[in-house]
Formats: structure tokens, sequence, C-alpha cells
């Protein structure tokens, strides 16, 4: 065990612990703890927005399929910044008007009852059913990835790994709610961003500059690797793939964990600012987890499975940078994680606590 990259992850979870205690005591009642009093401010709710969504794929999965199949895969960066621009433009400011207009809504499912005058519930039960049967999994994944981070650095086995997350995720979140989930997302959409920014560009002046990335496609291989409308290989991609991959920016119009930030904002006017701050980090975190990729097929080049490829950024910074930054980056890694859990588990748990057990105490 490397104790000095270990105190990099120590250091991330007692300041997000520390968070959520900050906010303990400034969360009076369900509205304040699901939704914050609606008084978000756009930057927070930009950056909060952006990195629940993002997860650990920012830096591992994305990264991993630009290094095996090319910047072909980049379609999928392009549709989701693309997505998450129009979903701020087009409904954010509407749903934080409507669900404030209809009868102060906490959640989605709570709006839709509201909105249509379903007076027998039915949208209501039936949306905060699929929200719980979908998330549930969702965020279990989250806490496995959890775990098999922390045991890569840490010599433990992985159920500890596991529980240790687990833990600091429900801490925190319980602690302070939904004003904590958005300052810890700030907190770790910028640790994300910086992370995504440093590791490529520091193996590019270990490599001795741009031209050695490019001699990538020099390989028989990887012919197609810089070119968007290839594979790899050289192989042509599918106009339906690469309509598939622009596709990815739907889901911004409906993602439950996502569009809650929108029904937050304190002035719905806002929108506008949020929705800069939110493309505009959008846009260079995806740049620059592609970057990760290309770069990294010219630094560390022989892997062939998607398992393994996926690892290249863990790679890239295990051999470039010392111990105490290693372990600052490696903690991007959990960050990316936490970021999407916490949300999920939130609107997971309002689901619970204010849209079904509310039809008990009927």
């Amino acid at each position: 065990m490397d104790y000095i990259v270990l105190i990099g992850f120590i250091a991330y979870f007692v300041i997000v612990l520390l968070v959520g205690f900050y906010f303990y005591n400034r969360s009076h009642g369900l509205h304040d703890y699901i939704l914050g009093g609606r008084k978000l401010n756009p930057y927070v709710a930009a950056l909060s927005a952006q990195a629940s969504d993002m997860s650990g794929w920012l830096l591992l999965g994305l990264p991993g399929s630009i290094y095996l199949f090319g910047i072909g895969q980049a379609w999928i960066g392009i549709g989701l910044a693309i997505g998450s621009y129009f979903a701020w433009l087009l409904i954010a400011k509407r749903l934080r008007n409507y669900t404030k207009k209809a009868k102060d809504s906490l959640t989605l499912s709570q709006f839709f009852s509201n909105r249509f005058r379903d007076q027998k519930n039915y949208l209501k039960t039936m949306s905060a059913i699929a929200i719980i049967v979908f998330f549930i999994p969702y965020v279990a994944s989250g806490f496995v990835s959890a775990g098999n981070i922390l045991m890569s650095f840490v010599d433990l086995d992985y159920v500890p790994c596991m529980l240790i997350g687990v833990v600091v995720i429900i801490a925190y979140t319980v602690l302070g709610g939904f004003k904590a989930i958005c300052w810890t997302d700030v907190l770790q959409a910028m640790l994300m961003i910086v992370a995504i920014i440093i590791v490529p560009l520091a193996a590019i002046g270990e490599l001795g500059g741009w031209d050695e990335v490019m001699a990538v496609a020099d390989r028989p291989a990887f012919s197609g690797f810089f070119d968007f409308f290839k594979n790899a290989d050289g192989s042509t991609i599918a106009a339906l793939s690469i309509i598939s991959s622009l596709a990815w920016g739907l889901g911004y119009f409906g993602m439950p964990h996502v569009v809650v930030r929108y029904m937050a904002l304190e002035d719905p006017k806002e929108a506008k600012v949020a929705r800069r701050v939110g493309t505009g980090w959008i846009i260079v975190a995806l740049a620059f987890a592609i970057l990760v990729g290309l770069v990294g097929q010219a630094y560390h080049p022989g892997f062939t499975t998607k398992s393994d490829a996926q690892t290249i950024f863990i790679v890239m910074v295990g051999g470039i940078f010392a111990p105490i930054i290693m372990g600052v980056l490696y903690s991007a890694l959990m960050a990316a994680v936490m970021s999407t859990s916490d949300s999920q588990l939130l609107v997971a748990s309002a689901a619970v606590t204010n849209d079904l057990m509310s039809l008990t105490k009927k």
C-alpha cells in the first residue's frame, strides 16, 4: 500500500463529509432536503448537473473507447454536449416555472401528478416506482465501482472498500441532503476537470510532443485512428451508428437526477447563465477525455480488451506523477462515481418519502 497515495483519498473523503456536516443544520424540512428550498445559484446548478451525469464513464469509459476504436467514438461526446445545451435551453427555465406553479412540486413524479391533475395519483405512483426500480441497480453499480476503485489503491479486500465508499456517500447525503450533494458535486466537478486536463497534457510532454501521438496512425491497425468517420482499423462507421451515438444527448431531457437541478434554480432567468457554464464544462471535459484516449494509445499501446483499455487514465497517472499528486488525481475517479451515486440516491429516496409514502397517509 502506498500511504502517500492513500492520503489523497482520505483528504477527499474528509472534505465531502465536512460539507455534509456543514449543511446538516441548514436544511429545514422536506422542501430544503429534497430541493434545497429552490435556492440554487446558476453556477452550482450547472456544475452539479454535469458532474452528476458523467459518472466514471468520463474518466474510464470514454477514454477506453477512444483508445480502442479511435476518434470516431467521439460522436457520443458530441451528442452529449449538444443534448446538454438544448436541455438547458428548452426545458430548464420552463421546468423551474411549472414545478413551482404546480403546487410547488418537489419531484418529477409529484409534478406530473399536479400538472395533469391526476386525482388518483396514477402518474405519481407509476413514475416513482419506475425511478426506484431503475435507480436502485444504478446506485448499486456506483457503490460497486467505488469499491473497485478504492481496492485498486489500498491493501484491503473488495467488501471493506465498497463499504467505505457506501458509508461516505450515504453519510453526506443523509446529513446535508440536496444542498450537500450539489456543493460536493461542484467540488467533484472541479476535481474531475483538473484531472482530465492535466493527465493528457503531461503525457504529451512525456512522449516528447504531439507528433508522437499522431504517429499512432502510422501503425497498420490504426490507419483510421484520427478519422471521425472511420474506426481505428480504417473501416467506415455506419451512418446509423453515428446517429445512435448522437442520440445519447436525448437523455438530458429526462434524467431525474439532472433535471432536478433545473427545478432548484433560485431564479428561472438564471438558466441562461447555467446553460453557458454547464455547456462550457461539458465541452472541455469531453474534449480532454477524448484526448486521454488518443494520447493513451501512444503512451501505453497494447491493450486489446475493453476492461484493460478503460484503465488507461489510471496507467497514465501512475506512470507520470509523484505519489501525492497520484492520490489527488485518483480521487477524481472516486469523485466521478460519487457525484452520480449521491444524486441518484437522493432522487430515489425522494421518490419513496415524498411520492409513495405520502399516498399511504391519505
